[in-house]
């Protein structure tokens, strides 16, 4: 699965298929699925905040629950990230740790949130959620190259979505 900000989905499909040469669904307010043999880790994605292997979604009424999805095959140590999109009556920290201490109960597997081997990503959106491993294990629209000098400067994603917009070559 790929997340990206909300509008620039359409965007975000285009740079997929450009990359990837395969077909992308979106799912999601912000959310696209999609299948490929390439090793993403050798590909650069500009319109995308996070990219993960699926392991599991569903909608929820009051707080998500991940009983359903199988945590046996991650590799350890692991820690949980959580973004959260909309207004709920919990916090992206109260998921992290429910879901870790879930996954390290029930699974035994064992937890490093400094410097894991696995991060397991949950990106919530209103009622729905996405469960899986991030494998890049970081933020896609955090450049390297990039100092935000200021609070008010742009989103690396919206600044590559504005360039794809004005059609510029």
């Amino acid at each position: 699965l790929a997340i990206t900000l909300e509008g620039l989905e359409d965007i975000a499909k285009q740079e997929i298929k450009e990359k990837t040469k395969s077909n992308v669904k979106v799912i999601a307010k912000t959310v696209l699925e999609f299948e490929t043999t390439k090793d993403l880790t050798k590909v650069s994605f500009q319109s995308l905040t996070r990219m993960i292997k699926f392991l599991g979604t569903s909608n929820f009424k009051s707080k998500p629950s991940f009983k359903d999805i199988d945590f046996s095959n991650i590799k350890e140590p692991f820690r949980v990230v959580c973004d959260r999109q909309g207004q709920h009556d919990f916090n992206s920290l109260t998921i992290e740790q429910e879901l870790g201490g879930f996954i390290l109960k029930k699974f035994k597997k064992t937890v490093n949130i400094h410097i894991p081997e696995c991060v397991i990503y949950v990106y919530v959106r209103d009622n729905s959620y996405f469960v899986g491993e991030d494998f890049l294990k970081k933020d896609l629209s955090k450049r390297e190259y990039k100092l935000k000098t200021t609070a008010v400067s742009l989103n690396s994603c919206i600044e590559y979505g504005a360039v794809r917009l004005s059609g510029y070559k």
